[in-house]
């Protein structure tokens, strides 16, 4: 089963669960509360009628989301879980206005004290706490492993009938000693909060349907990650829109205008993989790759001396005993690094060694007049290009030509290995 899938399943059967034990505690409080004549029992228990709603909810939304994508759904029914969290709000806002008004209605009322302790009641309110509690945790565990909203939703929820059930206890053992207007109170402030909480859940539910980003951080790390994969130039864009439990990824990347057609798919089918593979919380990912329209270009040259932009080239790209690393401008040419070249005794493979070292200085060119097979096509499958030049020229006079667009590039190796 896809590992996503599985998730929401397991979200599903912890809401499905959490609804029943809800419905069934709702359904206690309601005949205790009748049969001992407890108003604050009544009450508590039409807002766990109204808990029951919010959390099937929660699970109907995740049971569609678990549908397999179709050709009518072809981006799945994940949305059906945010959808899901918004109506969540909704009922969480009606069951904290609702409980405001028990509240306030509580105010105006002076009971007389109780002669004796209501033992059913206040056991059925220490039941509710007690099981809340436990929805509560198992909720919030869940729906952070498998980032479902309305799940979390739900958990907020039931950490919150766990205060309001502590009060239906004051409500019900503080008459007995003659403490007046608490209970009225208590479920005032407890109800502004429920409400504040039921608007978050709303807004947020809002933001989401409209594809608001709402993981700046994830945003940052997809970029900062792609970055580091290979003929990667540049990232253009990443979008991601949250679908219910998982995020939607759209993707710009720029590689080397050179790249082959296969070459930009390889690109595309490794940015893909590695997104999935480093974020699991990641179910679809959409990579768009286009040419790199650069105005600035890093690039590498061999030179036989050091003396800045009057350097003059090296006759052999892998036998020369420095490297310039410059950065080409519009208007300007910036010299960002020497490289002594330290396999320059080395009797094999010394272009392989260079060009492994160079490759990460992240370069977009290479100039040169001669080099191998081994170092040509590590540059090439690095998407760097490999311009011809003159040996005995200078740094400024290949610019020079290169930005008058008179430099031919190397298509194959100049000499074999």
């Amino acid at each position: 089963m896809n590992d996503n899938l599985s998730k929401v399943k397991k979200g599903r059967n912890v809401a499905f669960a959490a609804f029943v034990v809800t419905i069934l505690l709702a359904c206690v409080k309601l005949l205790v509360g009748i049969v001992y004549n407890s108003q604050v029992l009544l009450v508590d228990a039409i807002h766990s009628f109204a808990d029951s709603a919010a959390v099937i909810a929660s699970a109907a939304g995740l049971y569609l989301a678990g549908k397999s994508r179709s050709q009518r759904f072809p981006y799945g029914l994940y949305r059906a879980e945010t959808i899901a969290a918004l109506l969540i709000g909704i009922f969480i806002i009606y069951a904290g206005t609702d409980m405001g008004l028990g509240g306030f209605k509580q105010l105006l009322i002076h009971k007389i004290p109780e002669k004796t302790i209501p033992v059913i009641p206040a056991f059925t309110a220490v039941l509710s706490i007690i099981l809340a509690a436990g929805i509560a945790f198992i909720e919030l565990k869940v729906a952070r492993e498998i980032h479902s909203m309305s799940l979390e939703a739900n958990a907020k929820e039931s950490f919150l009938d766990v205060i309001s059930s502590l009060v239906v206890l004051s409500g019900i053992l503080l008459p007995v000693f003659g403490v007046p207007y608490m209970e009225g109170g208590a479920i005032l402030v407890i109800s502004l909060f429920i409400i504040k909480i039921g608007i978050e859940n709303v807004y947020r539910s809002i933001l989401v349907l409209l594809d608001a980003n709402m993981d700046p951080e994830l945003q940052q790390l997809i970029q900062d990650d792609t970055m580091r994969i290979k003929g990667v130039k540049k990232v253009k864009d990443v979008a991601i829109r949250e679908a219910g439990p998982f995020n939607m990824v759209d993707i710009s990347v720029m590689t080397a205008p050179s790249a082959t057609v296969y070459a930009a798919q390889d690109i595309a089918d490794r940015v893909r993989s590695n997104i999935i593979h480093r974020f699991s919380m990641v179910e679809h990912v959409y990579v768009t790759v286009e040419p790199a329209k650069n105005d600035i270009f890093r690039a590498v040259v061999p030179v036989s001396t050091v003396d800045g932009l009057n350097s003059r080239i090296f006759h052999h790209f892998g036998r020369a005993p420095y490297f310039v690393i410059i950065t080409i401008y519009k208007d300007d040419i910036v010299i960002e690094d020497f490289y002594l070249n330290e396999f320059i005794k080395k009797e094999k493979h010394v272009g392989l060694n260079v060009v492994k070292v160079l490759i990460h200085y992240n370069v977009d060119i290479i100039f040169t007049s001669k080099i191998g097979e081994i170092s040509f096509y590590i540059a090439r499958d690095n998407m760097i290009d490999v311009y011809q030049i003159e040996e005995e020229q200078t740094i400024k006079d290949i610019v020079d030509a290169f930005s008058g667009n008179v430099l031919e590039k190397i298509t194959v190796p100049t000499q074999s290995s």
